[in-house]
């Protein structure tokens, strides 16, 4: 164990090096390290001593599978060591108590105590490494004396551990008890009158179930920001694979990252809407899991790869989630994703000069006939079916503009997707300002909340899909999407600077330099767009 400081904060850090036998179960990690979040040096220590116990035992069980010995998990045995030692001390301290006009005796008696707490420490690993069987050790006196410390129901526990958990667990309550035994002894020899029972350290937090470490995560999530019907649906989502996978009442530490690689091969050869479809809607998770591994419905569309990683994805946030609680000390989802086969941009294709053109002649005297053109002006479906007739205004230099924000409920992709994008001279003079003028509903496009996910969008999909298809529209990775890729082609045909076009398709710009200033005005923004080439084809 390694305890050091970092920073100007002067915050200590906890640093253990891995054994190499069992670094495949810490991402081939040769240390652990992390902060202790203080900068006291006596909590600090407290703290490591603390995180010394748990990765000892997590050490000793990973040590044990290695060996194939059966052994229980090493958090019940340090959590058993701990209260065994709270134990003792408060039984000796509430005997210093009761005879306190012979304190000499208890002094003499506690020093024997620190003898064998001595011996104990020094020559448990030599005494009983090699040479001792199990009735050996369990006739021995110290031994006895800590099982005598213990409730009925510990020492069956204790009873019923391999001999190396149990020289382990002696080891370990001899560690916490120890140095506390001298400020005890210390207290004794100042004939403190309220003497009260010391307890050497807090107990740690017992490890929490996968379903409780979810509802968690979950609970946290609403916490800090309001989540989204979809997003929450994604977590849930992962988090009843998992589940389906090592069962809702599995303990967080047996999580492995065997495990997660094992969720991903099901999940690739999962397939879509389950609930939906006849030979799986009737079905538990669990039970098309099986169909899955006996390749059962290979016949059926399957998951997308962004839909695994994003369920991947989910169950790295779990995971990172738990090690902030310090339930784990290990991310078992780290990485662990589905490699794409195709590129981001190759995913969705622009729509063919031809096939654009069909589209806009067959959406006149349509409910699609606005909502495409403004997608071929850079707008996502989401943030067009969500538009209401307050979010159409003009600037004070005349410039009519869509404002697409977060009043109201409405969502946005992210943050760089709240902007203000000029409408084109040409749906100006196709009379876009009278509909919005003589619009009667609460929305531009009277398009519903979907009341599974709450996205407008995934209402519009299906409409607009429904609409290409009876159309002779559909082509090959091409969909309402695509408009967006139409809306870039266009701007670089139009020789646009990257920051507007990125300004007005509300893409994120992770330059450094996109960070200052406060990017294109409204009326040079509007002379952009009005350069773009196809306006004049609508």
């Amino acid at each position: 164990m390694h305890l050091y400081r970092r920073g100007k904060s002067g915050v200590y850090y906890y640093q253990r090096r891995v054994p190499d036998l069992i670094k495949q179960y810490y991402n081939n990690k040769t240390h652990i390290k992390f902060s202790l979040q203080t900068n006291n040096a006596i909590e600090a220590k407290r703290l490591a001593s603390i995180h010394s116990a748990r990765l000892a035992y997590e050490f000793t069980q990973y040590e044990s599978s290695v060996s194939q010995h059966t052994s229980v998990p090493p958090a019940k045995i340090s959590r058993l060591a701990l209260m065994t030692a709270n134990s003792w001390l408060s039984l000796v301290k509430d005997a210093a108590q009761s005879i306190e006009d012979q304190p000499d005796n208890v002094i003499d008696s506690f020093l024997i105590g620190l003898d064998e707490e001595q011996y104990l420490t020094a020559s448990t690993v030599d005494k009983y490494k090699d040479k001792v069987n199990v009735k050996s050790f369990e006739q021995d006196l110290i031994w006895s004396n800590v099982l005598n410390t213990m409730s009925s129901e510990q020492q069956s526990l204790v009873t019923g551990l391999p001999l190396n958990q149990k020289i382990k667990l002696f080891q370990l309550i001899a560690k916490h008890t120890h140095p506390l035994s001298l400020q005890v002894q210390q207290e004794l020899l100042q004939l403190y009158p309220d003497l009260a029972a010391v307890h050497p350290y807090d107990l740690p937090k017992e490890l929490p179930t996968l379903e409780d470490a979810c509802n968690q995560f979950l609970k946290n999530k609403h916490a800090e920001k309001p989540m989204s019907l979809k997003l929450e649906q994604r977590y849930l989502s992962a988090f009843e694979s998992l589940q389906a996978l090592v069962s809702k009442d599995c303990m967080l530490n047996l999580i492995t990252r065997s495990h997660i690689r094992e969720l991903r091969t099901l999940l690739s050869k999962l397939p879509t809407n389950i609930k939906k479809k006849p030979e799986t809607r009737n079905l538990s998770l669990c039970e098309v899991f099986e169909l899955v591994q006996a390749n059962k419905l290979i016949h059926l569309p399957l998951l997308s790869v962004t839909s695994i990683n994003q369920r991947l994805e989910a169950l790295n946030s779990l995971f990172q989630f738990c090690i902030q609680e310090s339930w784990l000390t290990v991310n078992p989802a780290e990485k662990i994703r589905v490699q794409k086969t195709v590129a981001n941009k190759d995913m969705r294709l622009p729509y063919s000069p031809e096939l654009l053109d069909k589209l806009l002649q067959q959406t006149e005297n349509t409910e699609h006939y606005w909502t495409v053109r403004l997608g071929l002006c850079g707008l996502r479906m989401n943030e067009i079916v969500q538009l209401t007739p307050n979010d159409i205004k003009q600037s004070s230099d005349s410039v009519w503009f869509i404002d697409i924000n977060k009043n109201d409920g409405k969502a946005v992709k992210t943050l760089s997707s709240i902007r203000q994008i000029p409408i084109p001279n040409r749906l100006l003079e196709l009379g876009f300002i009278e509909f919005v003028t003589h619009c009667t509903t609460a929305t531009l496009f009277n398009v519903q909340v979907s009341k599974t996910t709450g996205y407008r969008s995934d209402v519009y999909s299906k409409r607009y899909a429904y609409f290409t298809k009876c159309r002779d529209l559909k082509a090959d990775k091409v969909s309402f999407h695509s408009l967006r890729h139409n809306f870039k082609d266009y701007a670089l045909m139009a020789d646009l600077p990257e920051a507007a076009y990125k300004q007005l398709g509300g893409w994120t710009d992770d330059s450094v330099s996109a960070a200052y200033g406060s990017g294109y005005t409204i009326k040079k923004l509007s002379d952009y767009i009005n350069s773009l080439p196809y306006l004049q084809s609508f």
